[in-house]
């Protein structure tokens, strides 16, 4: 079962990545940057894929985003994640993602 946290329990972290970047010359992450990414790791990342594949034109896709978005995209809040994402992927080695796994 998924538990909520609060921001403040991200402080630490949000503190080291800020130093990794500007050790390297990078910009830090604003908050509003951890709200955005914590929303898309929260149940709101349904909405922002919808969001993502309403752009395929497929009619199904676009449908869904009608229904869960109300032609809503979201633009600030995919601005600061994908500046979230940009910056992090900076100092954070690839690795190999698994989805749609479940016990």
């Amino acid at each position: 079962r998924r538990i909520s946290l609060p921001l403040k329990h991200f402080r630490l972290e949000f503190y080291v990545m800020n130093r990794l970047l500007t050790a390297i010359g990078e910009v830090p992450l604003k908050p509003e940057e951890l709200i955005g990414v914590r929303l898309y790791t929260g149940p709101m990342f349904q909405k922002y894929n919808a969001v993502l594949r309403k752009f395929t034109g497929i009619e199904r896709m676009v449908n869904q985003w009608k229904e869960q978005c109300v032609d809503n995209t979201y633009p600030a809040t995919g601005h600061v994640i994908n500046s979230a994402f940009v910056k992090v992927s900076k100092v954070q080695k690839a690795a190999k993602v698994y989805r749609g796994i479940s016990n």
